[in-house]
């Protein structure tokens, strides 16, 4: 059983209000991300603060027990909630992820991670402990904790075959990438400057 869970639990203090209820094609740009990992994984697990923002069919939100903000706080609270062996970590702000990408991680033998992207990763329900200590060190870093699973990293260039361009891996960190990104694209169509 694969569990995947999808990290909404950051502050989106760069972005300026939080990005992933940020409106993108009719839906929430979370709900894209949210998309991609169904058609992958058995559970799919949303790990955030708070309220959920809305229903999301298919998926659970799991609220992290932790007050401060670290992407590790998201990955513990995965592990210790999942129920597949295998966990697919991705972050909420990726709404371009492909499929393809997804299944790639999913097959591989975890833990695992793309190559400079660390939050893109699988791992086994077995790192809880780990990762707990690493929480309980006070060390935040996902750099880190793969250096101390000794994560097989996964070269770009393989993810290449289903994704040239590397959009799979396109998070939105200012409000200017996200405008540039969605909503500049119909102005430069109609410009006459967009390209397809």
């Amino acid at each position: 059983m694969i569990t995947a869970a999808v990290l909404a639990g950051g502050k989106s203090s760069r972005f300026g209000q939080n990005k992933l209820i940020a409106p993108l094609l009719g839906e929430l740009l979370l709900e894209k991300t949210v998309k991609s990992a169904l058609l992958v994984a058995d559970e799919v697990l949303i790990v955030g603060k708070g309220v959920k923002p809305k229903e999301f069919k298919g998926a659970k939100w799991i609220v992290e027990p932790f007050t401060g903000y670290s992407p590790l706080y998201g990955i513990l609270t995965a592990l210790k909630e999942a129920r597949g062996e295998r966990v697919l970590i991705l972050p909420g702000d990726c709404p371009l992820i492909r499929t393809e990408v997804l299944r790639l991680l999913t097959e591989k033998e975890p833990p695992a991670f793309i190559e400079r992207n660390y939050l893109f990763a699988v791992l086994k329900k077995e790192n809880f402990p780990l990762v707990e200590e690493m929480v309980r060190e006070g060390v935040h870093r996902v750099r880190e904790l793969h250096r101390r699973l000794k994560s097989r990293e996964i070269k770009v260039k393989e993810v290449k075959l289903f994704d040239f361009k590397g959009v799979s891996f396109t998070n939105l960190n200012y409000f200017d990438e996200y405008r540039n990104l969605f909503l500049g694209r119909e102005d430069e169509k109609a410009n006459g400057r967009g390209a397809d």
